[in-house]
């Protein structure tokens, strides 16, 4: 339940039904996406063991304590900043998520830049100070310990979501559509299938960079107990987005010339679901987002704190300095992250952006785990990995000045 409820945040309302009320990718970017997010539990199952392995007896934490004793402070860092990246663009988008959910079903635009900056900018950054706060409030004196036991409760509210969208679509008379209707969205295009490999690729990369996960695999009991626990949790992790995907097919299938005129978006198909439910069921809605929010925020502090742990137990063994340093840091990290949420980026081209760093690290990184006397020359040295990572920035950067990226935005849109 830890594993699952820390990766499915709020963005999850926003993920895979984007993607199934989108019929240009329908099922395959629908499928793309619910198998990217489970396959990196499965990862860490073959990965985990042998990571705390090779840092035994080293006081890790994290895959960056990994690079130090597998490579040296060049890659530590390296791989630190890109961590530190990743989950801040991912605190990033929860914050954003969560405060555009409570926008729309208050009945606040998100979609209207000039609105949204006359109108909703207090309110939306209000709802992410909130769930900042109060995070950085249990973690900040409890720790990890406080993100596991919370999770297990976050992960019942996440059961309890599902239960009321099925409630929605089945019980009321809008949400009902025919069997043509549906077969409208549901479809299976080349379209998709370029979205589900780029999905995949970008999201494995992305989350063996999560520390909030790999602070699982040091918590964990022992090695049996990690591996029934991310079976399971990416088990459900893969039946959850499915849901939500099926979800944005039957808003898209409800209204599809709302969809295809731009009157309605995709990435909004949740939230047209929910309208024709009174607003008692509104509000038990963010009741239960909220704990999702809540839930990926804290694992994602406790995991940017957890990069430092190593060092600052060097620089000195009194906890109290050490938790105030922690504290410091989350505080300064969450700062940034509300900041940068108000000004509303798109959530999945947040991801994107994160993703596509991360992918260009994930190879040398983990490459480190080869053995000398069994690989040789493929076994990288630091300055091979690190000159790894500078290539596969060195690519991306190339490449986006070849490309017509304008062009291909217009095209795409």
């Amino acid at each position: 339940m830890s594993f699952f409820a820390s990766g499915m945040g709020a963005w999850v309302v926003y993920g895979t039904t984007e993607m199934g009320a989108n019929p240009r990718l329908s099922w395959l970017g629908v499928l793309g996406y619910s198998i990217a997010s489970a396959i990196p539990g499965l990862f860490v199952m073959w990965l985990g063991p042998q990571i705390k392995e090779a840092t035994k007896g080293k006081n890790a934490f994290s895959t960056t304590d990994f690079c130090l004793a597998r490579y040296g402070r060049v890659m530590q860092f390296s791989c630190a900043a890109i961590s530190v990246f990743y989950m801040w663009i991912y605190l990033v988008a929860e914050f954003t998520s969560i405060s555009n959910i409570y926008a729309l079903l208050v009945g606040k635009q998100t979609y209207d830049w000039t609105y949204y900056v006359n109108m909703n900018v207090a309110y939306t950054t209000g709802i992410a100070v909130g769930i900042g706060v109060i995070t950085v409030l249990y973690t900040g004196i409890g720790g990890l310990p406080s993100s596991i036991v919370t999770d297990k409760f976050q992960g019942i509210m996440m059961g309890g979501l599902v239960l009321l969208l099925t409630i929605a679509v089945c019980a009321i008379p809008e949400n009902r559509i025919t069997k043509e209707e549906y077969a409208l969205a549901s479809n299976f295009t080349i379209d998709g299938f370029y979205a589900m490999v780029t999905l995949i690729l970008a999201i494995i990369s992305a989350e063996l960079f999560n520390q909030a996960t790999w602070q699982r695999v040091w918590a964990a009991k022992d090695t049996p107990s990690l591996r029934k626990g991310f079976g399971i949790g990416s088990f459900l992790i893969f039946i959850l987005m499915m849901f939500f995907g099926i979800m944005g097919m039957i808003g898209y299938a409800k209204e599809p010339a709302a969809y295809d005129n731009f009157e309605k978006y995709a990435y909004l198909a949740f939230f047209n679901i929910l309208e024709p439910m009174g607003q008692g069921w509104h509000i038990l809605v963010l009741i239960f987002v909220t704990s999702l929010a809540a839930s990926s925020v804290d694992s994602l502090q406790n995991g940017i704190t957890c990069l430092l742990s190593s060092d600052l137990l060097k620089i000195s063994q009194n906890p109290e300095i050490i938790k105030w340093m922690n504290r410091a840091v989350l505080i300064a990290v969450n700062v940034a992250a509300v900041v940068k949420s108000a000004e509303r980026y798109d959530v999945l081209g947040l991801f994107l952006v994160a993703d596509l760093v991360c992918a260009t690290a994930v190879f040398p990184v983990f490459m480190g785990l080869l053995n000398q006397e069994k690989w040789g020359i493929l076994c990288p040295t630091e300055m091979g990995a690190f000159m790894g990572i500078l290539g596969g920035i060195s690519a991306v950067l190339v490449a986006g000045v070849v490309v017509d990226s304008g062009k291909f935005t217009t095209d795409s849109s």
